[in-house]
């Protein structure tokens, strides 16, 4: 009884081995699409999850025009060849717009690029280059050609071709310094500040009043001996009202 019980098992498992197919799709091209003569690729015959290689066309596109696969020919995408193939398909060649790079240079502590610049042209429409978003301190200049710094670019033009490389022109913000209950004294600290600049704040003099420091105008718990870029980073919503506010506090001489 053994023996026939292992005969049928092996029986029944032979025919689930021998009944096991593999499964292939066709991937046919199709060239009728392109404006130039080549020769038609032979169609490929893969194997369930397997990827196709894109085949080579011995023919060129027009200047300013690249030739791509898509599944698609009147609203094309480019095929991704990384993808396995789960049914029987046909790739076109169409001729497209070429594509270039934009790179955007901007340097880090100064600001950050805007996510509605494109990363990539086709020379088919005018590309409006939006503002990057300057950093605490900084305002933005303009975009400028990597290889031409004297440039201001705000668009690239249609019809433009190469790949483009732009900088980012950042300048340090000036405040203005405001001083208030200065009552008449005498007071030889600067007019503006530049951020980045690193500046003491001289004590003022007045007859009859002792002057006890500064504080902001804002904050008036906050004392204020010198102005640095991180003290007024950590501090601008005490002190930065139209320009950097400061009061002068005094006291009655004994």
């Amino acid at each position: 009884m053994a023996l026939i019980c292992m005969v049928t098992a092996l029986f029944v498992l032979a025919s689930c081995e021998g009944g096991s197919e593999s499964v292939s799709y066709t991937v046919h091209f199709d060239v009728s699409h392109l404006s130039y003569a080549v020769t038609v690729p032979a169609d490929l015959t893969v194997a369930a999850g397997e990827t196709v290689t894109a085949p080579a066309l011995n023919g060129e596109s027009a200047a300013g025009l690249e030739t791509i696969w898509t599944t698609e020919p009147t609203a094309p995408t480019r095929y991704d060849f990384t993808k396995a193939v789960a049914a029987d398909l046909t790739l076109y060649a169409v001729e497209v717009p070429k594509t270039y790079k934009i790179v955007y240079l901007v340097e880090e502590e100064k600001g950050q690029n805007s996510a509605q610049n494109p990363a990539t042209y086709d020379g088919s429409k005018a590309v409006t280059l939006a503002d990057p978003i300057a950093a605490f301190g900084y305002r933005f200049v303009k975009w400028s050609y990597f290889d031409d710094q004297e440039s201001a670019v705000t668009n690239i033009a249609a019809g433009s071709k190469g790949d483009v490389i732009l900088r980012a022109v950042f300048a340090p913000r000036v405040y203005a310094m405001i001083y208030s209950d200065v009552n008449g004294a005498v007071n030889t600290n600067p007019a503006s500040y530049t951020f980045g600049d690193r500046i003491t704040l001289a004590d003022l003099s007045l007859d009859g009043n002792e002057f006890i420091g500064f504080t902001a105008r804002y904050g008036q718990s906050l004392v204020v001996t010198e102005i640095t870029p991180e003290f007024l980073e950590a501090h601008h919503d005490e002190l930065i009202n139209g320009g950097i506010c400061l009061r002068a506090n005094w006291r009655d001489e004994e």
